[in-house]
């Protein structure tokens, strides 16, 4: 069964605040011609944004390139989430829930993003999905990376290192947040 604008039924088309990008999908394949690939185990103990930004510079020598990873396998401990919610504002779509503190947990999958956040420091952005020891529970959601570290029998990461352009922070007309741009390494978009 189809509803308004042929749209399933059960859906829910959510509009942004702002105006609609022109370009909705900025960054295509036929641009990453330099990227360095490889499978990496990030080392227990150490804050997601460190572990990350390290395995990086290990992969170029120590020079800063953005990055994007695939969560194989792992743990995090602990393990510091929040989940999107309805914005009570109106501002935004949606905005964030308080932190939760899942403790020691297994990491089942995710992703990441490592580029330059708005005040041009290192940041990772990332989300993934976990179980907690004890009772099996699955859950997921944006992880602080500052706060949540490593745990203790590693994780097992699938990496590439971009060379041909940077990934930036910044503020999104349409969403009214801040979220990673493709930009050329003259600072331009993509």
């Amino acid at each position: 069964m189809r509803g308004p604008g042929g749209l399933p039924a059960a859906s829910r088309l959510l509009r942004q605040p702002g105006p609609v990008a022109r370009d909705r999908i900025t960054l295509g394949m036929d641009i990453c011609e330099d990227v360095r690939s490889g499978l990496v185990r990030l080392v227990p103990g150490t804050p997601l944004v460190e572990a990350f930004g390290a395995a990086m510079r290990a992969a170029t020598g120590g020079e800063w390139r953005p990055a994007a990873f695939e969560i194989l396998s792992g743990g995090f401990e602990p393990c510091i989430y929040c989940l999107a919610a309805p914005d009570p504002g109106g501002e935004r779509v949606v905005t964030y829930t308080p932190m939760t503190n899942a403790g020691a947990v297994r990491a089942f999958g995710g992703s990441a993003t490592l580029g330059i956040g708005a005040d041009g420091a290192p940041l990772l952005h990332c989300h993934a999905w976990f179980a907690e020891p004890h009772e099996g529970r699955v859950f997921g959601g944006h992880l602080d990376t500052f706060a949540s570290r490593i745990g203790g029998e590693g994780l097992r990461v699938r990496m590439m290192v971009f060379d041909s352009f940077d990934i930036r922070q910044l503020p999104d007309a349409e969403t009214n947040h801040t979220v990673f741009r493709p930009l050329d390494r003259s600072g331009g978009g993509q």
